[in-house]
């Protein structure tokens, strides 16, 4: 079974679900489909509704989260779940699953991985890249059940590439204990290694003189994010302050980060900002990249 979500937000814990997109398929043909909005019960903002073109006339009158949740627990009848960046989704699943007593214990494959590995040469691997790149069909991107069936898709094209194993993960159903930062695989970059190599720095750009935190796997490599960003005037950061501007979120290992989705960086932000103590914004890397292009998003 494909599943996609819409959310509020980034944050399992503090944001909310949209919409859900679920597929069945058997042998490759869509056997039964679940679509739904979900009311968040707060207002969305404009910029998720800019993303994914969901509007609050949209979810007014649409099942809250415990009913929806329900009925997609149903739905899921046990299955595997494929998704794309499946920590992503199966942290607001896991949080929902919680709202209703039900332990968040899943089997799933996630396409992002398959990607890295079947497609290496691709310019990055989220989803609307991939899509391009493999000339899949693009229709109504970032909604839900385009998603699942462009997230299909995929799933065949990486299962047709020699050597692609389709191994199943589990869902870590148990609190993990976080660890530090340095066994994400970062151990040997160091920010104060980053120089800027511009001639000239532009004073009007939004994130010149900005502190600036990674956190997660990105498509780039964690040192080109950091010199992308020095380039145009940023400061790049090892650890997540009062003082910190922005702080941009990759894929995020479950193994290490635990159930809920979240590296200590992004709890620490989440709790600074609620605290009055910081104005944090936590973005998603393709944001980050328009922010260095100086695309206003």
């Amino acid at each position: 079974m494909v599943l996609d979500f819409e959310t509020t937000g980034l944050s399992p814990e503090r944001d909310c679900i949209l919409e859900i997109g679920a597929v069945k398929y058997m042998d490759g043909k869509e056997a039964a489909v679940m679509n739904s909005f979900v009311d968040p019960q707060r207002p969305i903002s404009p910029e998720i509704t800019r993303i994914t073109g969901i509007t609050d006339q949209d979810v007014a009158g649409a099942p809250t989260l415990r009913p929806a949740v329900e009925s997609l627990h149903q739905f899921m009848d046990g299955l595997p779940i494929v998704a794309h960046n499946a920590g992503f989704d199966l942290s607001f699943l896991a949080a929902a699953y919680r709202t209703l007593g039900l332990e968040p214990d899943f089997t799933y494959l996630d396409t992002l991985e398959l990607a890295r590995r079947a497609f290496p040469d691709a310019p990055n691997h989220k989803l609307s890249t991939l899509i391009q790149f493999l000339s899949i069909d693009d229709t109504q991107a970032h909604r839900a059940l385009s998603d699942v069936r462009q997230t299909h898709a995929l799933l065949c094209r990486c299962a047709a590439v020699p050597g692609t194993k389709l191994n199943l993960k589990c869902f870590p159903a148990k609190p993990y204990q976080k660890r530090r930062s340095s066994s994400s695989g970062h151990s040997n970059f160091s920010p104060k290694d980053i120089v800027c190599t511009c001639e000239s720095l532009d004073e009007s750009h939004p994130l010149f003189q900005k502190r600036i935190v990674f956190t997660g796997e990105l498509s780039l490599s964690r040192q080109q994010a950091a010199q992308m960003a020095a380039d145009v005037g940023a400061l790049v950061k090892s650890g997540v302050s009062g003082k910190t501007d922005y702080l941009v979120v990759g894929t995020q290992d479950l193994a290490l980060v635990g159930a809920d989705g979240m590296s200590s960086k992004e709890e620490k932000a989440y709790a600074l900002n609620q605290a009055g103590k910081a104005h944090i914004k936590i973005i998603r890397e393709q944001e980050f990249i328009d922010l260095v292009r100086a695309v206003e998003v």
